[in-house]
C-alpha cells in the first residue's frame, strides 16, 4: 500500500507549532493558536466491529481520530495501527478522552469479524476504538469526499501493495464533525501534536 497526498495536508500541517513537551505541556504560542476548520464531514452509514450500525451522527459530541487502513495491507497500515495503540496508551494515562476511528479501505474482506480479530490483535482497547466497514461506495465517499484523504485502486493480488493506494494521515475531528487537522501517522513528533491539539479541543 503507498500512501498518497491529502489535498489539505501540507496546508494543515503548516503553521502547527511543533511540540515535543509532554502532553498537556502546551508552550505560549500553542494555546494561543486557533486551530484551523478544513471541512466537515458528511453522511455516511456504516457498520462497527460488532456489525451495529454507526453513523456519523454516532461521533458527533467526541473528539476522535480518523484512520484509514485495511487488515491484509502489507506494508503502511500495521505501521499505522502500532502508532494508534501507542497513541491510545498516552491518552488512558492523560485521561484525555479521544476515540479512535478506523475506515477500512476494503470492505468486502473486512467484515466486522474480520475487524474485530484485527483490532484484538494489535490491543485496541474497544471503549475508545472503533472499526468501521460496509458498502464500498459509502466508504469511497467518505473517504474522498468529506475526509479529502485519497483512495485509488482496488484489490488485486498481483499486484504491489495489493492494489490500493490510500493517504496514511491521520484526521483530528472535533465534537461538531468539522475536520481539524491532518497529521502524518509515520512521525511520532506530529501524532504527540495531534493529541496535543486533541487535548485543547475536549476542553473547549
Amino acid at each position: 500500500m503507498r500512501p498518497l497526498e491529502t489535498p489539505f495536508s501540507r496546508r494543515a500541517l503548516l503553521g502547527m507549532s511543533l511540540c515535543l513537551a509532554p502532553l498537556g505541556c502546551e508552550s505560549r504560542e500553542a494555546r494561543a493558536e486557533a486551530l484551523p476548520e478544513l471541512g466537515r464531514l458528511g453522511s455516511f452509514r456504516l457498520v462497527n466491529q460488532d456489525g451495529a450500525p454507526v453513523t456519523e451522527g454516532s461521533l458527533k459530541g467526541s473528539v476522535w481520530v480518523a484512520a484509514f487502513l485495511f487488515t491484509r495491507c502489507p506494508t503502511v497500515c500495521p505501521k499505522i495501527m502500532k502508532r494508534l495503540v501507542k497513541m491510545q496508551a498516552t491518552a488512558k494515562a492523560k485521561s484525555l478522552p479521544v476515540k479512535f476511528v478506523c475506515f477500512s479501505v476494503d470492505p468486502e474482506f473486512d467484515t466486522p469479524a474480520v475487524l474485530k480479530a484485527f483490532g484484538e490483535r494489535y490491543g485496541a482497547d474497544f471503549e475508545r476504538f472503533v472499526f468501521l466497514t460496509g458498502d464500498s461506495e459509502t466508504i469511497q465517499k467518505t473517504v474522498t469526499d468529506s475526509f479529502k484523504v485519497g483512495l485509488e485502486g482496488q484489490i488485486d493480488e498481483s499486484k504491489e501493495h495489493l492494489g490500493i493506494t490510500h493517504g496514511s494521515h491521520l484526521v483530528l475531528v472535533d465534537q461538531e464533525l468539522v475536520i481539524r487537522g491532518y497529521y502524518r501517522s509515520s512521525e511520532e513528533p506530529k501524532t504527540r501534536e495531534l493529541l496535543m491539539h486533541a487535548a485543547k479541543l475536549a476542553k473547549a
